[in-house]
């Protein structure tokens, strides 16, 4: 695992999205899960920094894709670990609803992912979350409800470390060959990404100095500039 901050780590030598484990009392706290069959990894990354699965305290998710659900089931059998998510995206996660995609494209391309990765790996929520919940077990994790790449995506405001897990509202992408920068996720992978960025403006309020994404790790310099930047149009990014 790398160090972010103290008690805050990024799982290397994934595919795909991003973990996040944050140290907690008594334990650990994992933020997404990465794609299905993910685990072995993750569990290697643990015992390399001393610990095990069974110091997972929680295990939360930032929305209902799969690149960031796919080993909670895994992870959450091998330590006992309850998952938590936000309720509005509980059914398209345990796989009894789909995300209510705006066009055929969307939802036929997801209809094959999902038909290619099966549904044995999918979790089952423990714990619903809702806008504005207070999570002192976890670290004293804030619930931000931001919808728009699904209706139930969250990020996760850590007090402590001044710390934001984004999930896919905002990604460090290196999209076209550009640098790396704070983007909002591609509009054809979002439910709805005019809401994405309504909501996104929620974070402008908060003393943010490190932002982990979903895809693409973190950023430690210039955060709240670039958050700004991105969130009032002035960024360069083209509108979806």
């Amino acid at each position: 695992m790398r160090r972010l901050l103290p008690g805050l780590f990024l799982i290397e030598g994934l595919r795909a999205s991003a973990v996040y484990v944050l140290a907690v009392e008594g334990g650990l706290v994992m933020i997404d899960s990465g794609m299905p069959h993910a685990e072995a990894r993750i569990a290697a990354e643990l015992r390399a920094a001393r610990y095990t699965s069974l110091d997972l305290r929680a295990i939360v998710l930032t929305h209902g894709h799969f690149d960031h659900t796919g080993s909670a089931a895994a992870l959450a059998a091998a330590s006992g670990a309850p998952i938590l998510a936000h309720a509005a995206d509980v059914p398209a996660i345990e796989g009894t609803q789909p995300l209510p995609y705006r066009t055929w494209g969307q939802r036929i391309a997801m209809g094959i992912a999902g038909t290619v990765l099966g549904d044995a790996w999918m979790p089952r929520i423990t714990q619903a979350l809702e806008d504005g919940e207070v999570l002192e077990s976890l670290g004293g994790l804030q619930v931000l409800h931001t919808p728009g790449h699904t209706p139930g995506s969250i990020c996760l405001y850590w007090p402590a470390g001044r710390a934001l897990f984004s999930g896919d509202l905002l990604v460090h992408s290196r999209r076209f060959g550009l640098r790396p920068a704070l983007r909002f996720s591609i509009a054809g992978f979002s439910v709805d990404p005019e809401m994405a960025r309504v909501s996104a403006r929620r974070l402008l309020t908060l003393p943010i100095d490190v932002v982990c994404c979903g895809h693409g790790g973190a950023i430690t310099e210039g955060v709240r500039e670039q958050i700004h930047a991105l969130v009032d149009g002035s960024s360069g990014e083209a509108q979806a």
